[in-house]
């Protein structure tokens, strides 16, 4: 009886707090270019679906969702070694990351006119690695695949913020169009590096990720 007390006053107070507040669930499609890593510029797609709350000028979002990482690098091992000193073996290796996303959102209006608005988007988004297949570039015979408790720990828990703008425009009363370029900066990063870095382990290669990255996410969101 108690709990059933708390949690209706913590409604009443939230209902008093956000006499406006809507409710949306949105649909997310993202693209972005990769850069600033130890691998080539690579890139990453992704999809999610987010529960939105409005309230007044802010937005707040969270949901999940998954996003798939594509870029290759070049790996070197001691062959032989001769008198002019030592013979190196130099591949490139490609790289394909599956992702499982935790997306936080918060967005703030700075502009509306009639059916158009404009918001500071920012996002938070843990990244979870759970599969990641690599293989040599153009031999696709050495294909190895790691997933979850293969993955070494250093690359499992990745953490990026997003700063963007979000440009909106209201298609009916329910569906709401939203289009948002962001700009990145991976505060943890999905990659492991053995030591010394030259000398991929027996157990793991390397996996790279990059630090920075910049997009759009365009979204779809039906509003109760």
């Amino acid at each position: 009886m108690k709990r059933n007390i708390v949690i209706l006053t913590i409604l009443l107070c939230c209902t008093k707090a956000f006499p406006q507040t809507q409710f949306g669930i949105v649909m997310r499609c993202s693209g972005q270019a990769d850069f600033a890593g130890i691998a080539n510029c690579g890139s990453t797609l992704g999809i999610a679906g987010l529960g939105v709350m409005r309230a007044g000028i802010l937005e707040f979002s969270l949901g999940v969702g998954y996003s798939y990482k594509l870029c290759s690098n070049d790996q070197s091992v001691i062959t032989d070694f001769s008198q002019t000193g030592f013979i190196w073996e130099t591949w490139q290796m490609s790289h394909r990351m599956h992702f499982l996303n935790v997306p936080f959102v918060v967005s703030v209006q700075c502009w509306r006119k009639d059916k158009f608005c404009l918001r500071i988007y920012n996002e938070l988004e843990y990244n979870r690695l759970c599969c990641n297949v690599e293989f040599v570039n153009g031999d696709r015979r050495t294909k190895t695949i790691e997933k979850w408790g293969d993955i070494p720990r250093e690359a499992v828990n990745g953490l990026t913020y997003r700063l963007g703008l979000t440009a909106s425009y209201d298609i009916s009363k329910h569906l709401v169009l939203h289009l948002s370029p962001f700009f990145g900066v991976k505060a943890i990063l999905n990659q492991y590096e053995p030591i010394p870095t030259h000398f991929p382990s027996d157990d793991h290669s390397i996996l790279p990720d990059h630090r920075f990255s910049s997009g759009v996410i365009i979204g779809m969101e039906y509003v109760f």
